[in-house]
């Protein structure tokens, strides 16, 4: 090896060394997180109610605010994907950790409404999304012990006794403002307008189901203490297609 082999070698080797370890796992208690420096090791719950939800345009977590502290929190798809919604006057119970990037945030770790918490950073502070995504392996530590096949906490608030069939056309259909699932308003044959909440709206445009007022559809619904709203089991289309939405539990049965 000549001269100049030698320093290019030892250059290299200085910049690999300057920015550290590229391994799976956090060196020295610093945790990964592209893009800056999330401090796992100190940690506050921030609980009260949520003033604020903002959706940016571009890539960037929907960050909600709770008292004088902006939180983000996790991807709307994910949120959603987990039947858990987030509007202004919900209140909700959040572990947060600091993170020294620009501006002054918060990334929440889990987040609580109601009876229901869902998990969403690991103890690394490792997104749990990623796993969704065909990411990395768990991570041992996690708040839910690196379960993903479980993340959420909780019932699934649906009152069973209150499951029935509702047929009719479609109203209208509203997206809901902040992070929350499409609702529909249901004019049925006797003439009473039912709004029932239904799910993501990727999981009906995946099975090429679209609904605008004037659809006819039928509706398998209960009643949910989570939501204070009817929520959608299945929907059939006039055509016969037919998308499983939750469970008879309530839980969501739509693939992540």
């Amino acid at each position: 090896m000549n001269w100049r082999m030698m320093v290019v070698v030892t250059a290299a080797a200085g910049m690999m060394l300057a920015q550290g370890p590229r391994g799976n796992g956090p060196q020295a208690g610093q945790a990964l997180r592209t893009g800056g420096a999330l401090d796992v090791t100190q940690t506050i719950v921030i609980e009260g109610e949520i003033t604020s939800v903002r959706i940016a345009v571009g890539v960037e977590y929907p960050t909600i605010t709770v008292g004088d502290k902006a939180v983000k929190v996790a991807p709307a798809w994910y949120l959603l994907d987990h039947d858990f919604e987030l509007a202004v006057g919900d209140k909700v119970k959040l572990i947060a950790a600091h993170c020294a990037c620009a501006g002054d945030f918060w990334y929440a770790l889990e987040i609580t409404k109601g009876d229901t918490t869902l998990a969403l950073r690991d103890s690394l502070g490792i997104p749990l999304w990623v796993r969704s995504l065909g990411g990395r392996g768990e991570s041992a530590g996690g708040p839910r012990g690196g379960n993903t096949a479980a993340p959420v906490e909780g019932g699934a608030c649906l009152d069973t006794a209150t499951v029935q069939s509702y047929e009719g056309e479609v109203t209208s259909v509203n997206a809901g403002v902040g992070i929350q699932q499409p609702v529909l308003v249901l004019k049925t044959a006797d003439g009473r307008l039912v709004a029932i909440r239904i799910g993501p709206e990727r999981v009906l445009l995946e099975n090429d189901v679209e609904l605008a007022a004037g659809a006819q559809v039928r509706i398998v619904a209960g009643a949910s203490s989570c939501t204070d709203s009817l929520v959608a089991l299945e929907l059939t289309t006039a055509d016969g297609v037919t998308v499983k939405l939750r469970d008879e539990t309530g839980r969501p049965v739509w693939p992540r």
